[in-house]
Order: C-alpha cells, then sequence, then structure tokens
C-alpha cells in the first residue's frame, strides 16, 4: 500500500510538472530585435569603440519559453561587451551565411567555414552560441520531487582578422529545483541553470583583447 502510495504521489507530481511546462508559451521574437532590445537597456545609450563585436546566436532548446532563454542568454552576453571597449554588431546575417553552406549545428562547424561567413562582415570579433536542448531529469524520494536540468550551449569567439579562436568550448551547468508539495516547473529549473551560464560569460568573453 506504501509502495502504490508513493507511485500516485510520483505520477502526479509529473502530472502538474508537465501541465507547468505546457502553460508556457514562447512569442518568437527575432533575435535581431532581442539583441537591439537589450543592448538600447544594458548600454544606456552610450556609444561604442571602433573594434567591432558581433553576436551570432542560435537557439535549438525547442522549449516553449525559448524567448524567455534568449533574453536571459542574449543579456548575459551582451553585458560582458562595454561600450568603452567595443561596438555591438548585429550579426544574424552571418547565421544565415552558415545555414546557407548546410552548416545547421555551430558546435559542428569547421573554423574555415565560420572564418568564410565572417569575412565580409565588417567584425573584428565573432561570438558564437548555440543553446542545446537542456538535459531533464526528474526525481522522487520520500515525498520529495525534484527537477534537474544540464545545460549544452557550445561557444566559439573567433578573432576574425586574426583568423584564430579565442575560446572554442562548451557551457555544460547543473541546477536543481525541489519541493515537498507541487511540481516544479522546468522555465524556472531552466532560468537557475541559466543564472550559471552567464557567470561562464564573464569569464569566456574576458578572452577578447581590450
Amino acid at each position: 500500500m506504501k509502495k502504490l502510495c508513493l507511485v500516485l504521489v510520483s505520477i502526479l507530481m509529473l502530472c502538474v510538472s508537465a501541465i507547468g511546462f505546457a502553460a508556457d508559451t514562447g512569442s518568437q521574437i527575432p533575435t535581431s530585435t532581442k539583441i537591439s532590445e537589450i543592448s538600447k537597456t544594458v548600454w544606456n545609450g552610450a556609444v561604442g569603440k571602433s573594434s567591432k563585436i558581433g553576436v551570432v546566436y542560435l537557439n535549438n532548446a525547442k522549449t516553449t519559453y525559448d524567448d524567455e532563454i534568449d533574453y536571459k542568454v542574449l543579456e548575459s552576453i551582451i553585458k560582458q561587451i562595454k561600450p568603452t571597449e567595443h561596438t555591438l554588431v548585429d550579426a544574424t546575417n552571418v547565421l544565415n551565411d552558415l545555414q546557407a553552406m548546410g552548416v545547421n549545428d555551430i558546435s559542428l562547424a569547421e573554423r574555415a567555414d565560420i572564418i568564410d561567413s565572417l569575412k565580409n562582415s565588417g567584425l573584428d570579433y565573432a561570438v558564437i552560441v548555440q543553446v542545446d536542448p537542456f538535459v531533464r531529469k526528474e526525481r522522487m524520494a520520500m515525498f520529495r520531487y525534484t527537477l534537474e536540468m544540464t545545460s549544452s550551449i557550445p561557444v566559439k569567439v573567433v578573432d576574425v582578422q586574426g583568423n584564430k579562436y579565442l575560446y572554442n568550448g562548451k557551457i555544460t551547468e547543473f541546477a536543481k529545483h525541489g519541493t515537498a508539495v507541487g511540481g516544479v516547473s522546468n522555465k524556472s529549473t531552466v532560468m537557475k541553470v541559466l543564472d550559471l551560464v552567464a557567470k561562464d560569460f564573464e569569464q569566456i568573453i574576458a578572452r577578447i583583447p581590450k
């Protein structure tokens, strides 16, 4: 009987979590619009320097709250690009060029393809970021439900003029959210992960010369 109760509670927790996931909606705002909105807020009208940095961003997470993920990740990046040191440039067209070459997974793109897509961009540096699906795990122990999320975010920072990587790796962070009553939303746990990701961007973008 005790085992049956545990199973029923577990099923109830999973259902509540699933309902919370389905309730979230995304409006699919264009990336260029998001970059513009965030930069205006972060920079507050400041005029950047001559060194140009482009942000190339792709979200493959496929959630119903992708817009919120985008704003969170892009804000983490843009906050590290100081107007006293660089000028931020929307490089959405670079992503289109890569996709035209058949590159739909940035993590697998060859450096030569990336440099080729950037050669006519006028950029000095490019920050290329791809958000892959989050790895989701659920655990139930002693009537406590815990949701775990792990990020997978390939990042490449390219010195365009120097034809080299300043960073080429993947941000993997882990966060969990537990409760004794009710479900935990996927979105709230993902946002906890992205708080950790923001700290990684601080270190990665610091590699770009000032």
